[in-house]
């Protein structure tokens, strides 16, 4: 079963997305009219100010025997105002500009209009933390590999409202507030909310901002709903690094942002694979692409096709930074539940008619194919999965426990059936979880433990603490399993 059956399924997946756009634009022209409005109440005063010093200074002239100060023209009836914060044009942020105008000059002040707000305040909210897992599929950077874990901490302000964006892979290589110097930007940010349990929020991100200017601060263009993460700097001494994240964040424990919409029942899971098969003539970047793979599985909040089949997950299946299926605003399809577990999920329509390849993802038998045909050429690779797809390897894993203002050291061992986690340097708290997956190898979800989501090639481990605080955290030691390193 495809992920549209139709041509009107695709336009009314799209009119979703650009539906959240309009309000993620709307929000923000808000916040700029209210800047706008709020600095023509603090013109229209300082005009009252400077006409009241003018009036008393000629006052006094006067009674010193001096004549009064000849006066400019009045000013136009309010400043030419660009932008009194940020302005947002087609999705992006045009940066600050503010100008005035003066004419000759005349003996009299001219009246200033009353300008009154024309937006009610927005009652502000409690920022929250939105943490991402990423892998690197590509570097120039010397001290960042192919197949390192990355983690994309952004505070979100409010509904859409992205502040800050912090990006760590070992190295630090973005924080928002690193120095910027002079020079012209464009910047477009803004998050969207989905409901992924009673009190549990995930988050899309998209966060762009380029340019050219003299400081150290790199450049970056994130969009999770597309996979794509690109940090990059120019320069005697550039450099590139390329990224894949999922669509959503990892889970975050606490208050609403605006959540429009709820993710389907269907868990996440992540199976790493290796490519066993390819037949026809298929693109040179699947024949080039290397042979260890993941196919990973999410829930969705897509709604459902012409005849009534639920769209509740998407797929993606990659081969380092190639994607076989799922790539670009594609990828999603209906994932029966059969119990626990995930029946065959099938996408019978190729690119041409829905955007995407063919896929059929067969756990019980643990094969995935994806096939095409384009221009009356078909082709299909095959692909063998991993035995487990959501256990916890033996390993060791540090990181950080997130909060708007603060980063506090956290870790995690698991060794001999026996889950260790807590601040560094004090004693860990101990949770004993039955080994189901073999190998010595943990599920990730029990009472007292964190709720913890794998992120890209199984790199990062994110959710959040028994206390709720984000926590995020990278694979220290040699057991984990990622499209770098196939399965047995």
């Amino acid at each position: 079963m495809g992920r549209y059956r139709n041509e009107r399924d695709a336009l009314r997946h799209r009119a979703d997305q650009l539906e959240e756009e309009l309000h993620d634009a709307e929000s923000r022209l808000t916040e700029a009219e209210q800047r706008l409005a709020e600095q023509a109440r603090k013109d229209e005063e300082e005009e009252r100010q400077i006409a009241f010093l003018r009036s008393e200074v000629d006052r006094l002239r006067v009674k010193v025997g001096e004549a009064p100060l000849a006066r400019p023209a009045g000013r136009s009836q309010a400043p030419i105002m660009i932008a009194a914060g940020a302005l947002v044009v087609g999705g992006v942020v045009v940066g600050m500009l503010s100008i005035s105008t003066t004419s000759s000059r005349s003996a009299v002040p001219q009246p200033v209009a009353k300008t009154e707000p024309a937006v009610a305040p927005v009652a502000p909210r409690d920022p929250q933390m939105a943490v991402f897992g990423a892998e690197v599929v590509a570097t120039t950077n010397e001290k960042v590999a192919v197949g390192d874990g990355c983690v994309i901490a952004a505070t979100l302000a409010g509904p859409r409202q992205v502040s800050k964006v912090d990006v760590r892979c070992g190295e630090e290589l973005y924080r928002s507030d690193m120095e910027k110097g002079d020079g012209i930007q464009t910047f477009e940010r803004g998050h969207t909310e989905v409901t992924a349990g009673e009190g549990i929020y995930r988050h899309a991100l998209q966060y762009v901002r380029r340019g050219s200017w003299t400081g150290p601060l790199p450049q970056i263009d994130l969009n999770s709903h597309q996979h794509r993460g690109h940090i990059w700097r120019d320069g005697p001494e550039p450099w590139s690094i390329t990224l894949h994240l999922d669509s959503f964040s990892f889970p975050r424990r606490g208050p609403s942002l605006g959540t429009s919409r709820t993710l389907s029942a269907v868990p996440d899971r992540r199976w790493s694979a290796k490519r066993v098969a390819t037949e026809g003539t298929p693109p040179r970047a699947w024949r080039e692409a290397p042979e260890a793979c993941e196919v990973a599985l999410s829930p969705s909040s897509a709604g459902r096709s012409s005849d009534g089949t639920a769209i509740d997950c998407r797929v993606t299946v990659r081969c380092g930074a190639v994607l076989f299926y799922g790539e670009g605003d594609f990828g999603f399809v209906h994932c029966p539940l059969e119990g626990a577990s995930i029946g065959a999920v099938v996408d019978d329509g190729t690119t041409p008619e829905n955007g995407d390849p063919k896929l059929r993802l067969e756990p019980a038998t643990a094969t995935v194919v994806v096939a095409d045909t384009i221009d009356g050429e078909s082709f299909s690779a095959t692909f063998e999965l991993a035995p487990s797809s959501d256990c916890l390897p033996e390993a060791s894993w540090s990181g950080q426990v997130l909060t708007p203002s603060e980063r506090h050291p956290y870790a995690m061992r698991v060794q001999d059936g026996v889950v260790e986690l807590g601040p560094k340097g004090e004693d860990p708290l101990e949770v004993k979880l039955p080994a189901q997956c073999g190998g010595g190898a943990l599920p990730l979800r029990a009472d007292g433990a964190p709720l913890l989501v794998f992120g890209p090639g199984r790199r990062t481990l994110g959710g959040f603490t028994p206390a709720g605080k984000a926590l995020a955290l990278r694979s220290e030691g040699p057991n984990q399993v990622s499209p770098s390193s196939p399965p047995p």
